[in-house]
């Protein structure tokens, strides 16, 4: 069986669904990813037998006519590799590869990881999204959302029909490669860490605004950012502004890792002050290390953080009610500490562990009107 995963980023595709793609490959499925090029990520060191076919477009481009000519380019290419099944994902992969795949009779699905940017601030450019969106999700066989809002909104908006929609519970963490790790820093910091694309609309504002109202009260601070400047979303922070607040000594960027477990292990709490999000990687991941997580009280945060039990919510685009919430994690007993990050892992073992959802991606692979 010939099954492909569409994306608009190979590193994140690798990040994760890299779990799922190696257990497809092991049971000998014919694997290949579709998505712009990378040149920092090495396919072959992944796993030897994974496939891949670069096909570039722009995320940020409004251009009707680049756009179809993304669209001809998958269809070129399912037309040459007759897939039996693929998996698309983001706007532009899901709009034109449902249409690419409908025409060459593949079976096609479509995964929401989130609902981004043209969703959290309204424009003319949403309305044009949903009309795509209308006609492009009639040619998927199922429709995969991460969580019950995001499912909501778009039946809200009448994008879809309900019996084409299941509920995926997240992308999945493996809980080898993300547990518990002993601090190697010995200092009296309290080092908070929020991991994400340098974008507004992941909270960057209201965590420069946060550490720097904590700052002026505490001075054993320290807070790190680690993600990549993303100049190519809409939503984009320009690298002249992260370095301002660098340089100024409010935030410690750290730029990108390949080594995000070991940074997570040294950090006392993570932080997402997100606008919205599908269900964040970066906490799972955080909280399966037994990490105290803080999150804004939105669609996919709620999932990973449980108000009092893992973690704190705090207010949407409120960065007063974030250091607050900052704050109330500084003054816990470390016993407190352990035991919400200890309830954290268990949250994870219970609702998001790998096998979970590897078990909904081999029921439709495995399903025999493939």
């Amino acid at each position: 069986m010939k099954i492909a995963f569409v994306n608009n980023t190979l590193k994140d595709t690798l990040n994760f669904r890299g779990n799922v793609i190696k257990a497809f490959i092991e049971k000998g499925y014919d694997v290949t990813i579709i998505s712009p090029n990378d040149t920092s990520v090495d396919i072959k060191e992944f796993h030897k037998d994974l496939k891949f076919i670069p096909v570039e477009f722009s995320r940020k481009s409004k251009n009707p006519f680049s756009d179809l000519i993304y669209c001809k380019k998958l269809y070129d290419i399912y037309k040459k590799e007759k897939f039996d099944i693929i998996f698309h994902y983001t706007i532009k992969p899901n709009i034109y590869g449902n249409i690419a795949a409908d025409f060459n009779k593949i079976k096609s699905i479509s995964i929401i990881p989130g609902l981004g940017h043209l969703f959290i601030e309204e424009s003319f450019a949403t309305k044009i999204v949903e009309i795509l969106y209308k006609f492009s999700l009639r040619h998927a066989k199922e429709v995969w959302f991460l969580n019950e809002d995001d499912k909501k909104e778009f039946l809200r908006r009448k994008l879809l029909k309900e019996d084409k929609i299941k509920i995926l519970p997240g992308e999945g963490i493996d809980l080898e490669k993300f547990k518990p790790i002993e601090k190697q820093r010995k200092d009296n910091k309290i080092v908070f860490l929020m991991i994400a694309r340098v974008l507004w609309e992941k909270g960057f504002k209201e965590y420069v605004e946060a550490a720097k109202i904590l700052k002026k009260k505490y001075d054993n601070l320290e807070f790190q950012l680690l993600g990549q400047i993303d100049t190519g979303n809409p939503s984009g922070v320009s690298k002249e502004i992260v370095e301002e607040y660098y340089n100024k000594r409010i935030i410690n960027y750290l730029g990108v890792s390949n080594d995000v477990p070991n940074i997570i292990s040294n950090c006392d709490c993570l932080v997402l002050p997100s606008y919205r999000e599908g269900v964040p990687r970066t906490l799972m991941e955080g909280t399966a290390m037994e990490k105290f997580l803080i999150a804004t009280d939105v669609t996919g945060c709620r999932e990973v953080v449980k108000d009092g039990y893992n973690g704190f919510l705090c207010e949407v685009k409120n960065s007063e009610d974030l250091a607050n919430k900052m704050e109330k994690f500084i003054n816990l007993t470390k016993e407190k500490k352990e035991v919400l990050g200890k309830n954290g892992r268990k949250l994870m073992r219970d609702k998001f562990e790998d096998n979970i959802i590897l078990k909904k991606y081999l029921e439709i692979v495995g399903d025999n009107k493939c």
